[in-house]
C-alpha cells in the first residue's frame, strides 16, 4: 500500500510516481528527534506528548527535506546505480512550500 504524507496540505502522494518522492518514517527510536519533528509538521492530529512509538506508521514525504539533509550515496556511484536516499541522523523536515512565509522580515533604516 502507498504511503501518504502527514504534512497538512501535502501533495506528495499523488506527486510520488512522477517525481520520485520517497517517504521516511518518524524517527520512532529517537523520542526527541520524533517531537522535532511533530512540531515542525504541525498536524493537528499528532500530539509531541504522546509518546513516540505510537507513530510507527505515520509517513513524511521527501518533498519536505533538503538536498543537504541526506547522506550521500557512494555505493550508487561507484556500483552507477540510482541513489537510495537517506536522511542524516539529525535531518528534520523544514520545507513546507504551501504554508507561506515565516520569516521576520527586518527594517533596515539608513540614516
Amino acid at each position: 500500500m502507498p504511503w501518504r504524507c502527514c504534512v497538512p496540505g501535502c501533495r506528495g502522494y499523488d506527486e510520488a510516481r512522477a517525481v520520485g518522492v520517497v517517504f521516511h518514517g518518524l524517527p520512532t527510536r529517537d523520542p526527541p528527534r520524533c517531537r522535532a519533528w511533530l512540531r515542525a509538521i504541525r498536524n493537528p492530529r499528532f500530539d509531541e506528548r504522546t509518546p513516540a512509538s505510537r507513530y510507527g506508521g505515520v509517513r513524511v514525504c521527501s518533498l519536505h527535506f533538503r538536498p543537504e539533509d541526506y547522506e550521500e550515496d557512494f555505493r550508487a556511484k561507484i556500483l552507477n546505480v540510482a541513489p537510495r536516499p537517506a536522511l542524516k541522523s539529525g535531518a528534520v523536515p523544514s520545507l513546507f512550500p504551501g504554508r507561506g512565509l515565516e520569516i521576520i522580515t527586518l527594517k533596515v533604516y539608513c540614516f
